[in-house]
């Protein structure tokens, strides 16, 4: 079996280095079947099963895998959020409970135990974003019965048998940060709980309000999935004010980016995949096989520029344990939940520091590697916010610069032009409201396809994808000229294997057309989700 499973895992290889998802699906799955708990054929097994959206049936040995795999600390298990969509949605019981009222209701809550007591559905309430609207809907019904069923202390199957789902729909709504709609009953009922600390009370308010809004000692009676978020929201406000500050802000848009992501951190995530420890130099010759870097082994300075919540900057301090690592942002909050990650994943490594990138000219330290994903299509003059990080980086480094994609991004620019167009306030509500007229538009609407982004199921995400400040976009041609205008040249262009980068090295097996801006410009304009979104382009200076 062992021998099986080693030999179906490599044909999955071959076949995803080939761009042949189904065989690689096929290859990845088989060994995962018959050997679930590999760390190598588990994490394939996810990854492709995050990648592959046609599939409405999994062989057993696959699901019976999956159920293994939940009860695992190593493993991120957002990609089980589409497989508990596809499943579940396929499966003919689940469009009787979308039609239920809340009168009846509770006399078909017993015929739900399929759904109810689904392994896989309960690990992603409790630790992952749901990425299913017709899911949602269900859930929101379900909340809401369980809001009114509290409320008027009368009895609910959702208060006995089944309170272990509604602790993870109670979770769900917290990891989602309150995006789902909410009626004027809902928010009478709520009030009429405010004073109330029963158990039950408490795990319907935690269901639709801020986990601080539940005082410290009622806390300690939460479900320990609930009293977990609640612990690491107290801990992250804790961090806030105890940041160091290296840079005050630049005049224009920072201001405003700083409030919107001190309101809005984005992403609050739950899990790192980390590759093996490496040096940076064997690291940046991975990524960028073409190219050499001498003198970069051992102690290395880098510099994550806007890390966010930090999640990219954690991956890459697991990855590169013997660098120094600094990681700078200008929210407090966004920075405060990257520490408390960093402190949860032993990541000793890195420092955190508020910082403008427009205000660094002065710094004298300089850095061996920087890296910058997703902050300068958020300035006014991302060649500005460029240029003052080429002036920090070391002649012989590298750095890894990210941006929107023009064409990648088309979805996302129709739903913030509908935004616009309906003068959504940029408020939780009015986040809500949008989010409801989104979601009725016709599959064919342009604005429509956001839909089905992970974004859009958290209020965080749903902010940043359509309600954002500033934001532009770029092409892969454009992206060569502001190289080239900021003193630096493309080394490496990354492009994920399912959605095109095989495709294109097959179509350009020369090395050197893998770092040529102008080839892939026109690739992507016949496959333009060919950067998922987002342009990211490892380069060095000229």
């Amino acid at each position: 079996m062992a021998d099986e499973a080693a030999q179906r895992y490599r044909a999955g290889v071959g076949a995803y280095n080939a761009g042949d998802m189904r065989g690689a699906a096929a290859g990845f799955l088989t060994a995962f079947g018959l050997v679930p708990d590999d760390p190598a054929y588990r994490r394939a097994a996810f990854d492709i099963l995050n990648l592959m959206s046609g599939y409405r049936v999994l062989p057993a040995p696959v699901v019976a895998g999956l159920e293994r795999a939940i009860a695992a600390n190593d493993l991120d298990l957002q990609p089980l959020a589409l497989v508990v969509r596809n499943l579940l949605e396929a499966d003919p019981r689940l469009a009787a409970l979308e039609t239920l009222t809340d009168g009846d209701l509770e006399a078909r809550l017993p015929d739900a135990g399929w759904l109810l007591e689904n392994q896989l559905l309960r690990a992603v309430l409790t630790r992952a974003v749901n990425i299913s609207a017709r899911l949602e809907a269900v859930f929101a019904r379900l909340r809401t019965h369980l809001c009114r069923a509290v409320a008027d202390n009368r009895p609910s199957a959702l208060r006995g048998r089944f309170r272990a789902f509604s602790v993870g729909l109670a979770a769900q709504c917290v990891i989602g940060r309150y995006v789902w709609a909410e009626a004027a009953a809902e928010r009478a009922c709520i009030a009429r709980l405010a004073g109330r600390q029963d158990d039950d009370a408490l795990l319907v308010r935690a269901a639709y309000r801020p986990l601080q809004e539940i005082e410290a000692t009622a806390a300690q009676r939460l479900a320990p999935e609930l009293l977990a978020l609640w612990q690491e929201e107290a801990d992250v406000r804790a961090r806030v004010q105890a940041l160091p500050q290296l840079t005050s802000l630049a005049p224009g848009l920072s201001a405003g980016m700083q409030a919107q992501y001190e309101t809005y951190p984005y992403p609050r995530w739950r899990w790192i995949d980390a590759a093996a420890p490496m040096s940076l130099r064997a690291f940046l010759e991975r990524a960028a096989p073409g190219a050499a870097f001498a003198r970069l082994d051992g102690a290395v300075d880098v510099l994550i520029a806007g890390c966010g919540t930090g999640r990219p900057a954690l991956a890459l301090a697991r990855t590169l344990p013997t660098a120094n690592i600094t990681a700078i942002d200008l929210s407090r909050t966004s920075l405060a939940y990257a520490q408390h990650m960093a402190a949860k994943f032993g990541a000793a490594n890195i420092t955190f520091a508020i910082a403008d990138i427009l205000a660094l000219a002065g710094w004298s330290q300089r850095f061996h590697f920087i890296e910058c994903s997703g902050v300068l299509h958020h300035m006014s003059d991302p060649a500005a916010g460029l240029r003052s990080l080429r002036g920090l980086l070391r002649d012989d480094g590298a750095m890894l610069v990210s941006l929107y994609s023009e064409r990648g991004r088309a979805a996302e620019a129709a739903a913030q032009a509908f935004v616009q167009v309906r003068a959504f306030p940029d408020t939780a509500e009015g986040l809500r409201s949008a989010r409801a007229e989104i979601m009725a538009l016709p599959p064919t609407h342009p604005a429509h396809q956001v839909t089905a982004t992970p974004d859009f199921f958290t209020r965080d995400g749903l902010h940043d994808l359509i309600f954002n400040l500033h934001e532009s976009r770029i092409t892969p041609a454009a992206m060569k000229r502001l190289l080239h205008a900021c003193g630096l040249k493309a080394i490496a262009v990354e492009a994920p294997t399912a959605l095109g980068g095989a495709a294109f090295r097959a179509r350009h097996p020369d090395p050197s057309a893998q770092a040529d801006l102008d080839l892939w410009d026109a690739f992507e304009q016949e496959n333009p989700q060919v950067f998922a979104q987002m342009i990211q382009v490892w380069c060095r200076p000229v």
